[in-house]
């Protein structure tokens, strides 16, 4: 939630347009940076040059942390370019990255630099140099001069277009790729083919949200083509949206350097409230405002699912030890198709500060439990998804609804279904799944996922306690850095006096046991 500044943080807001230079905690570095010259600033694509030196007769590795943020879309960008320096040789780095949203005085663009032994593991935060531009610093950049382009420009970027769209729709992902400019895969996809792009192409919920649709590329349909200078414009519409895609000449190829004009689902799902909720159907409660379309099923069931609602946020908040600190807004959609189509996310719900969004027809709704204990919980903390979606299936059975009905389990319980993965061999490490920042984007064994971190939650509770278990989620932090997973082992160690591959094996006997008694 964004809050309006008081006088005082005005003044702070405009003492900080200015760019920040500042050095982190490393010893001194081996490599030196000479120069940092970002190009003028825009929404999109973005380059930065960064000239350095490496001042020994060794190779070293520069690692180049951008992030930027732009809080009037609610969204941010953020990675980690890594290059080997040659001994004793200068260099100038040609790195470009994203700013998703328009230039307001809130963006801001960070740079930190780093000099690890190797490209990973390395902890970001002792960086030895960080460049910020941000407010009026951020110096946007000029209309391009736009003209119709050639008849023979217009009918290679068709053509350009048309390649990719074969490549994408047959999932040859290796041959899009390489289709794409240098700019374009670090800017959009942060260099990570593999673990971003073919992920996002084959519509991991964790790697979608930030970019463009693969569907709603496939339907493009190019209408007008434009140039300016070394850039062809294939303008295209894809159902209410225009796309821009920007291709030059490279090598012999025609390659796809920028995609302009789609809205992703990140973006969709930030400002949909605003425009969705005062066209439906409004009931409160105490604690609740729940928002439906006029004659759906949640209509005709409202006073039901609102005492359900409130009797669930009593017993999660008394177990918790928490109280609502605004309230809820709970949003229905008749079915997945409506909601993706209306919020850009799929599934049959999700939670994110006091809001709760889901899926609510006679066949097809979720228990009243689980999104709610994710709202009151998150005022405890944010810690890995181990714990914040273990304790939302735990809850789910602590208060008799089955834990796992909506996630393909059935009524097992969450020992049950993990004693059934085990003999399967079909489980995961809990160490990996410790290491989650999200349970939901695991294929098939997504159920085993959400089953695995409840049995986990189930376990610590049961065996040690309520009180330790909530201590333990409110210092453990989420994050995918080898340092936060490392600083949250040795945390759940200190709180529960054992290691987690100690636990795990104490888990599993436990779960076996019960599981045999059921």
């Amino acid at each position: 939630m964004v809050s309006k500044c008081h006088a005082a943080c005005v003044l702070m807001a405009l003492m900080l347009l200015t760019v920040v230079e500042a050095r982190g905690g490393n010893p001194p570095a081996a490599v030196e940076v000479l120069a940092v010259s970002p190009e003028p600033f825009g929404q999109g694509k973005n380059v930065v040059r960064v000239t350095v030196r490496n001042m020994t007769a060794q190779p070293q590795v520069l690692g180049t942390y951008i992030q930027t943020q732009s809080p009037n879309v609610h969204m941010g960008w953020g990675t980690t370019f890594f290059e080997t320096i040659p001994p004793s040789q200068e260099t100038t780095l040609r790195l470009a990255y994203k700013i998703p949203g328009p230039i307001v005085s809130d963006t801001w663009v960070r740079l930190r630099f780093n000099n690890p032994p190797s490209r990973e593991p390395y902890k970001a935060e002792e960086y030895f140099l960080e460049k910020r531009y941000q407010g009026n610093d951020l110096k946007g950049r000029a209309q391009e001069a736009l003209q119709e382009a050639s008849t023979q420009d217009s009918a290679m970027a068709r053509q350009a277009l048309s390649t990719l769209q074969q490549a994408i729709g047959q999932g040859q992902y290796d041959q899009a790729w390489q289709q794409f400019t240098k700019d374009y895969q670090q800017a959009e996809w942060q260099e990570r083919k593999e673990d971003f792009f073919f992920k996002a192409m084959k519509g991991e919920p964790a790697y979608t949200r930030f970019v463009w649709e693969k569907d709603a590329f496939l339907r493009l349909e190019p209408t007008t083509c434009q140039r300016s200078g070394k850039t062809i414009r294939l303008i295209c519409r894809t159902g209410q949206e225009t796309w821009s895609l920007d291709f030059v000449e490279a090598d012999g190829k025609v390659l796809l350097d920028w995609i302009g004009g789609y809205t992703s689902q990140a973006a969709q799902r930030a400002t949909w409230p605003k425009t969705l909720l005062p066209t439906m159907q409004k009931r409160s409660s105490e604690h609740i405002d729940a928002y439906y379309f006029a004659g759906s099923t949640a209509e005709k069931d409202i006073e039901r699912i609102i005492q359900a609602r409130e009797q669930g946020i009593r017993k999660i908040a008394e177990f918790l030890g928490v109280q609502p600190r605004e309230r809820i807004t709970l949003v229905l959609f008749e079915d997945q198709e409506t909601k993706y189509k209306n919020t850009g996310h799929q599934g049959l719900g999700w939670a994110v500060g006091n809001m709760m969004v889901e899926v609510y027809h006679s066949k097809e709704h979720l228990d009243p439990y689980h999104e709610t204990t994710h709202v009151l919980a998150g005022q405890l903390g944010n810690p890995p998804a181990i714990l914040v979606e273990g304790l939302g299936v735990y809850m789910s059975e602590y208060l008799k609804a089955a834990p796992l009905e909506n996630l393909e389990g059935g009524k097992l319980s969450l020992y049950e279904k993990v004693a059934q993965a085990a003999k399967d061999k079909q489980t995961f490490p809990l160490k990996t799944v410790f290491g989650f920042t999200d349970i939901g984007s695991q294929g098939d064994k997504t159920t085993i996922a959400y089953a695995q971190a409840g049995a986990f939650v189930k376990f610590l509770i049961d065996q040690y306690g309520k009180d330790k278990f909530l201590q333990a989620y409110r210092t453990l932090k989420n994050g995918d850095s080898a340092t936060v997973r490392q600083a949250n082992e040795d945390a759940l160690q200190k709180i529960y006096g054992a290691p987690l591959a100690a636990m795990e094996q104490e888990m599993m006997k436990t779960v076996q046991q019960q599981s045999d008694q059921m």
